[in-house]
């Protein structure tokens, strides 16, 4: 198998090519006179300061193992049609982050209302001039990329192909994407074919279009990237360290189409500004005279401008969403750039259709240290006019002095450590690393991690009900038995002397939370204690700060040896991303003021890095990010008489990693150089870029009860089989007479559809390609004395036109039948099913939203839907009656329900359905030539006295019901079987219109969009009215004549002495 190929069942790397430094030979100098690496320092895409806060929250999941609290406040979730869209408020902080700049909404807050795709770059741009994608997959660069691994080129075409790697005229990386939007967060990337890997594998799909990216996830939802944050990095440096960036960083979910039909529209608002970095580096060379000409310190400027966007609105179906944006520009960005606009997000306020508010929220911001960083002090949501729900937030060291933004005071990892640095470059003894170091004069600082990390973070949360929540922290630490075992990972973590202590290492984890709610009950806590020894952590992030190069110098025409060159750089040329460490095992202990109760002892998997590179050219590790916070196991104790009694377990096991996906690229510096070597006298050292990915899945879990002496597990099995789709296939679980029961699930994309004939086969076939990943088949199976038996399944067949049910079939069994004797569905040209299976419903007519507006069950019974609000909520229901036999209107929306009217509906606040009725002197009203079975008319009117129509019933007067508000209900019978004309009057007002067949009962709905209903009306006209307050929560139950059958009171919990 080849290495380079990405294609399920590829073998590891190390099988193939063990070295990951060579000395090869180059054809071409980069200039004249480089002494020292050009794009030694890792790629910098810059990014807007919301796209950062989002990162952060979705690739660190708060959890135990990161010692992240989990801290959110959903604000809404909205549901259009089938689909949710939730409004959620995150805190994710692990310290404060000296060149973070703070959210539009706070340090340490990020607001998740759609979703983004990240861009990395490797390497040159894989799509652009010269990219690995330049042109397809036989591009320049990836024809050179597959030659060189598979050891086709010749030593000259080597040293060409590498050469352009190091001057940019060649790619040899892939490029690397992190996506999220609702309900979902990943990678991927692109393999030599050009294929997309998710990174973990999963079941979406995504498209690259024209400045866009459309992801298709498996129910047929589509979400398009299309609003792009592009960003620009410019390096002074005379080397060039930093590789230039001039592209999109960030593409911003712009709209979804859901499997509904329903569009969800994202517009933004656009801003930039610019920020200057000073970097220093010192380079050496120990060679005496024209080699140590230029040794020392050199300051040179990064310049970074970033384009950032802030929401403005989401657009849907009845509705929508306007976010707030402040009138005065952000003080802490003004530190930075004193020209820059940039406004903060100060609320938001949520919208009907009718432009009826349904929530509304305000930010209650300021700054700590008077304007270093955008402060969230508070949330308040508002219940009209009057402040309702307030959430308030205290952080430590609030009032107190904080670090500019872009300070020297940093630790390796980016924290703030208050060393009071004068520069960054580490303040280390170089002379083991550096050959005749002789300490030049330069701006040194102190990187090691310190607990002024802790500034800024969240202390409290005081909650709406009076109750609060407390946060304490601790360093992020790393324990040895020895210090040599930190200097050896880098020389550049400084110990001290003595016996080992526990190294701090970057950041801060929760220690403690305190919780006291508002009825007086004693404060709880939660303490929390890392196992941290160096063995039990994943420490994947080690900060190295040395470049090396042996440089010969040109010289009056000659090569002058100049030995190692080394440049110390003050920031790590090896690439750091995520948290410093991530834990293993964590016990949590609860206690109060009664002492302590009883603990929880939880297991984590840890990621790992099987990708990157220990020495030059340095390539961004990858690793299994996926793991983290993934529990393995959890050990429950109760305290009973001073000792921590096991009551409870849960066990959990997953999938081996196979590294089943795997795409090798190349990365290149000069090992030895001179501008005036020839080929064979320049060496060059090469690293391999990896990607890899694979499936990861639950393949059992465990409960197991401890009870006097004895246990009681509960375990449950998963198999997947499936090659497409990380969903169980199989689950099996004893049941409380100790058989074994299993439920085998065949899913639309296990079947064979290279052959299909018939709607059925063709249906599935139909789901595979919109990637619409569902069950068709659940079989129950049990076993019984070694023999498995089916006592039961399931089966829905879909339609082929759009990917809806269309029939559900149940399997009649008078009694179990053996597993040998029964067919699993299979698709041979047609699907085949078991002959036992009985159709028990009938899905026959669905809506442009794919709303069933027809259905039939076993009886063969028709059930009839009507929908309104854009299609959203269901208006009426009409038993024992087809569709095309009913009509209905209550005039709240566009949709006329079958009937037909050339004047426009009117507010009425009496009106008896919703808020809307019908002036008949406005425009004709009716419905022509239908032809109904018996059918009865319904309606309310403002006349007492019912309306005649021609095809009444003989005999059969019209009935007038009760009267509410000036309105009357009236019911017509009208004769069947022939076509006719029922055209109202040209004067009154109707509201609540219906015609049904005789024998039907119906049902009406109307609906405060996004709120609630608002009334049920039944057939005889008894109404039933709900209201709700400003805040969306129901107030009162009103029957017809508007008394009062229920009435709401909110309030917060209070001590029983209040």
């Amino acid at each position: 198998m080849l290495l380079y190929q990405s294609l399920p069942g590829t073998g590891r790397l190390s099988g193939f090519i063990t070295l990951l430094s060579l000395s090869l030979l180059l054809l071409t100098a980069l200039s004249s006179q480089a002494r020292q690496q050009p794009h030694t320092l890792p790629r910098l895409i810059p990014r807007s300061h919301d796209a950062v806060a989002v990162n952060n929250a979705t690739r660190v999941p708060a959890s135990e193992s990161t010692g992240v609290a989990d801290v959110s406040i959903p604000l809404a979730d909205l549901h259009i049609g089938s689909f949710a869209l939730p409004i959620t408020l995150r805190y994710n902080r692990s310290g404060l982050k000296v060149n973070e700049v703070p959210s539009s909404v706070g340090d340490g807050w990020s607001l998740h209302y759609g979703g983004m795709i990240s861009f990395q770059q490797h390497g040159l741009h894989d799509f652009k001039t010269a990219g690995l994608f330049d042109g397809g997959i036989s591009s320049a660069s990836m024809t050179s990329l597959k030659s060189f691994l598979r050891g086709h080129m010749s030593t000259s075409q080597q040293n060409t192909w590498l050469n352009q790697l190091i001057t940019g005229t060649a790619d040899g990386e892939f490029d690397q994407y992190q996506y999220s939007y609702p309900g979902q967060s990943g990678a991927y990337y692109y393999d030599t074919l050009m294929n997309v890997v998710t990174v973990p594998k999963n079941d979406i799909r995504v498209f690259r279009l024209n400045n866009e990216i459309r992801i298709l996830d498996n129910q047929n939802n589509n979400y398009y990237f299309g609003t792009l944050e592009q960003s620009t990095v410019t390096d002074a440096s005379t080397y060039g360290y930093t590789p230039a960036f001039d592209d999109i960083a960030t593409y911003y979910l712009s709209r979804i189409v859901t499997n509904q039909n329903r569009t969800i529209l994202f517009r933004y608002r656009k801003y930039s500004y610019s920020v200057q970095q000073q970097k220093a580096v010192v380079a050496f060379s120990p060679v005496a005279g024209t080699c140590s000409a230029d040794n020392g310190q050199s300051l040179y400027t990064r310049t970074v401008q970033i384009n950032c966007l802030l929401p403005d609105s989401i657009i849907y179906d009845m509705g929508y969403v306007k976010f707030r944006i402040s009138n005065s520009s952000r003080e802490d960005i003004k530190t930075i750039q004193d020209t820059a606009a940039i406004p903060s997000i100060t609320g938001l306020t949520i919208f009907a259709g009718n432009n009826k508010k349904i929530k509304d929220y305000s930010f209650q911001q300021g700054y700590f240290d008077t304007n270093k960083r955008l402060k969230l002090s508070g949330v308040q949501e508002w219940n009209g006019a009057e402040a309702d729900k307030l959430w308030q937030f205290h952080y430590y060291h609030e009032q107190g002095v904080f670090p500019a933004m872009y300070s020297n005071d940093q630790d390796h990892w980016g924290y703030y450590n208050a060393a009071g640095n004068t520069g960054m470059l580490p303040d280390i003894e170089y002379s083991s690393l550096i050959p005749g170091w002789n300490t030049p004069a330069a701006n040194y600082g102190n990187r090691a991690a310190d607990t002024a990390a802790r500034y800024g973070m969240l202390q409290s949360i005081i909650h709406p009900t009076g109750g609060s929540t407390a946060f304490e922290y601790e360093p992020n630490q790393v324990r040895v038995d020895d210090y040599n075992t930190l200097t050896t990972l880098s020389p550049f973590l400084t110990v001290p002397g003595g016996t080992p202590v526990p190294y701090p290492v970057g950041g801060v984890r929760i220690k403690t939370i305190i919780t006291n709610d508002s009825t007086g009950t004693p404060s709880s806590y939660r303490r929390y204690q890392y196992a941290d020894s160096l063995q039990q952590v994943a420490f994947l992030n080690i900060p190295y700060y040395l470049a090396n190069m042996q440089y010969n110098r040109d010289s009056a025409g000659a090569c002058l040896s100049c030995g190692q060159s080394a440049t110390v750089f003050d920031e790590s040329v090896r690439p750091l991303d995520g948290l410093p460490v991530i834990y293993s095992h964590i016990t949590m202990s609860d206690s109060s003021v009664a002492g302590r109760q009883g603990k929880t002892e939880s297991s984590y998997l840890l990621p790992e890095n099987h990708t990157g590179s220990n020495t030059a050219p340095y390539v961004t590790p990858v690793n299994t990010a996926w793991h983290i916070g993934t529990l393995l196991n959890k050990k429950i104790y109760a305290l009973k008489e001073n000792t921590d009694e096991l009551i409870k377990e849960y066990r959990y096991t997953y999938n081996e990693l196979n590294e089943k996906y795997l795409t090798t690229g190349v990365r290149a510096n000069y090992a030895q150089y001179c501008a005036l070597n020839t080929t064979d006298n320049n060496n060059y050292n090469v690293s391999l870029s990896t990607s890899f990915s694979d499936r990861f899945y639950l393949r059992q879990s465990k409960e197991i009860d401890y009870l006097s002496g004895q246990s009681l597990t509960k375990q449950t099995d998963y198999t997947i089989s499936g090659i497409r789709h990380n969903l169980p296939n199989s689950i099996s679980y004893p049941d409380s007479k100790g058989d074994t029961i299993k439920e085998r699930i065949i899913y639309s994309w296990d079947y064979d559809t290279t052959t299909t004939t018939g709607g059925d086969a063709l249906a599935i076939r139909n789901l595979g390609r919109l990637n619409v990943l569902v069950p068709i088949e659940r079989i129950r199976i049990r076993t019984i004395g070694g023999v498995d038996y089916v006592v039961g399944a399931t089966l829905t067949n879909y339609r082929n036109d759009r990917p809806v049910p269309d029939r559900i079939y149940e399997l009649n069994l008078p009694e179990p039948i053996p597993l040998s004797a029964y067919t699993t569905s299979r698709i041979s040209g047609s699907f085949v099913r078991d002959s036992r299976y009985e159709q028990v419903t009938t899905f026959n007519i669905y809506d442009s939203n794919n709303n069933v507006t027809e259905k039939r069950g076993i009886d063969g019974v028709p059930m009839s839907y009507v929908y309104g609000y854009k299609q959203l909520y269901k208006i009426a229901e009409v038993s024992v009656s087809s569709r095309e036999n009913v009509l209905y209107t209550s005039f709240e929306t566009d949709e006329r329900g079958g009937w037909s009217y050339s004047g426009t509906p009117v507010v009425d606040s009496t009106a008896p359905v919703g808020e809307r009725c019908y002036d008949l002197s406005t425009g004709t009203f009716g419905v022509g030539n239908i032809v109904l079975p018996t059918a009865i008319l319904s309606y309310w009117s403002k006349s007492p006295t019912p309306f005649t129509f021609a095809r009444q019933i003989p005999f059969q007067p019209a009935t007038s019901g009760r009267t509410v508000n000036g309105w009357t209900f009236h019911i017509h019978w009208l004769s069947g079987q022939f076509p006719q004309n029922i055209v109202f009057p040209s004067a009154g007002f109707i509201d609540d219109v219906r015609i049904f067949p005789l024998r039907s009962d119906m049902k009406s709905y109307s609906y405060q969009p996004h709120t609630g209903m608002t009334s049920e009306c039944d057939a005889r006209g008894n109404i039933t009215y709900y209201s709700y307050d400003e805040a969306g929560r129901l107030k009162m139950v009103q029957n017809g004549d508007r008394a009062v059958l229920r009435l709401m009171d909110y309030q917060y919990m209070k001590p029983i002495t209040e």
